[in-house]
């Protein structure tokens, strides 16, 4: 079958290559960032190139089932909930260059700064997910003045800044970020065929808007 052209990189003429870099990955974390960042890298890779790179904090070898390409550093130190790895630095350092796009998840996290800057020292196109305006197992005071320091400053570095909520974007926008710079793609459940099940259990499902 041959390839959709709207999936090849002009500079190589081969599939477009996408770098996705987490501070954690499914399943050594659950939930959250490392679900969402599996899940998309999986549904990527039938169209393009997708390599993730991601700490690793457990003890269970990284999976070798993915769909995508898979580079997982052993990290042990945490500083303020920040996994941090000198493998993971010196890797992007020097592979960063050898993508199309750099994909990189949460704004809160060390691994994701590290890797927008060096993107952009290489004149690669940077899109960050905001995971989360801030994060509860931090304080508060800390974050709001990481928060309006990274808005107005690494942020603006980025090509695209997506959201999954108006009003995560609007708070980002209130800090310092421009508006130009966001899109929103709201990370929900599809309830199809829910409803069938849901009263059977007794349970109701609403939504609010």
């Amino acid at each position: 079958m041959p390839q959709d052209r709207r999936h090849l990189s002009r500079a190589t003429g081969r599939r477009y290559s996408i770098l996705e870099v987490t501070p954690h990955l499914y399943p050594d974390v659950l939930g959250g960032i490392p679900l969402n960042v599996d899940s998309l890298a999986s549904a990527l890779s039938d169209s393009f190139q997708i390599t993730v790179a991601a700490n690793w904090l457990g003890p269970s070898s990284p999976p070798t089932d993915r769909q995508y390409c898979l580079k997982a550093f052993p990290t042990r130190l945490l500083v303020l909930g920040n996994p941090i790895s000198r493998k993971i630095v010196i890797w992007l350092t020097r592979h960063i260059q050898e993508f199309d796009l750099v994909h990189a998840h949460s704004h809160l996290f060390l691994t994701s700064i590290i890797a927008i800057l060096l993107a952009k020292l290489r004149r690669k196109p940077v899109v960050l997910t905001n995971h989360g305006l801030v994060s509860f197992s931090q304080p508060m005071l800390l974050q709001h003045i990481w928060i309006s320091f990274v808005s107005r400053t690494l942020l603006l570095l980025c090509d695209r800044i997506v959201c999954f909520t108006q009003e995560d974007a609007n708070r980002l926008v209130a800090f310092g970020a421009k508006r130009r710079q966001l899109m929103i793609a709201p990370n929900g459940v599809d309830l199809t065929g829910w409803g069938e099940w849901s009263e059977k259990k007794g349970f109701r499902i609403s939504s609010r808007h």
